[in-house]
């Protein structure tokens, strides 16, 4: 996100080893062809940098196959998404970010999060489940006949 430093897309498909190619298409990506994507990468840049994205997606769609491309959108789309994460450190800065703000959060504050794909969402709910706490008091009905298995915080005692 910050184009004044860091590495770039280009970098990353023109250095990265197969290894860790194929760990932040599958990680960041979410890509089950990763391993061919990365081999692919690989090979094709042995012969040639990539200098464009539009030769990156000749590559990718050399070894999706076109049946996966079909039900699942543009067969670039998650590697440009891993690429993505990985060059902007999104996650990293989210993970940071989410704590932050709840830390911010004034008593009955509120906060809102927009995650756009599953590896955001699962960060931002597990902020959110780590940092919450039930205010139903104890012994409140939670079916028919049940109460709350739950033990009070010697901090909230009366």
């Amino acid at each position: 996100m910050d184009t004044s430093r860091g590495q770039t897309a280009a970098d990353v498909v023109n250095t990265y080893s197969e290894e860790d190619l194929v760990r932040i298409i599958r990680k960041w990506g979410e890509e089950k062809f990763a391993g061919r994507i990365a081999n692919r990468i690989v090979a094709a840049r042995a012969v040639k940098e990539f200098t464009t994205t539009g030769e990156l997606v000749e590559q990718i769609r050399s070894v999706v196959p076109a049946s996966a491309a079909k039900s699942g959108g543009h067969p670039a789309k998650r590697t440009f998404q891993a690429l993505r994460i990985e060059v902007n450190e999104e996650l990293d800065v989210l993970e940071r970010a989410v704590p932050a703000a709840v830390d911010a959060l004034a008593l009955g504050g509120r906060i809102v999060v927009m995650s756009y794909h599953s590896l955001e969402d699962k960060i931002v709910k597990g902020v959110f489940q780590s940092r919450s706490r039930s205010s139903a008091p104890l012994g409140f009905p939670v079916e028919p006949g049940r109460t709350q298995a739950r033990t009070q915080d010697p901090d909230q005692r009366h």
